[in-house]
């Protein structure tokens, strides 16, 4: 893949960054850098240096890792809800299947009882006309 090349400037430094992301996406992050950065020296203007960036660095971090966490936490959280969806589906088409059973059961008991009518109807007719 072929890769770009963004000037940006961080800190009031410029930085080449050298990606195979696109430009738009190199600039996106490297502005998210920016603001934390300005973040960290507003809150602590004592800082010089390399100070503010380390510091931004460090806080960056801890928002991904955080966010790795819990994106691991739902994931863990969707898998087992998909287990017991899964494991719940299968019950539930045991339960249709014996029903479909007991609908068989009772749809054949209803042709049986109408076969017995049907037979003593012709054995009373068969019956009749025998006199």
């Amino acid at each position: 893949m072929e890769k770009n090349r963004l000037t940006v400037t961080i800190n009031g430094r410029m930085y080449t960054l050298v990606s195979e992301e696109t430009p738009e996406y190199m600039d996106e992050i490297s502005a998210y850098v920016n603001e934390k950065v300005a973040e960290v020296k507003k809150n602590n203007p004592g800082l010089l240096g390399e100070r503010p960036i380390v510091l931004a660095a460090l806080n960056i971090c801890d928002e991904y890792l955080k966010a790795e966490k819990g994106g691991k936490l739902l994931l863990d959280k969707a898998s087992r809800k998909y287990d017991e969806i899964v494991a719940e589906n299968k019950e539930l088409r045991g339960l249709l299947n014996d029903s479909e059973y007991e609908i068989d059961i009772a749809a054949l008991r209803h042709q049986l009882e109408n076969a017995n009518n049907e037979i003593a109807r012709l054995k009373k007719k068969l019956g009749g006309s025998n006199k």
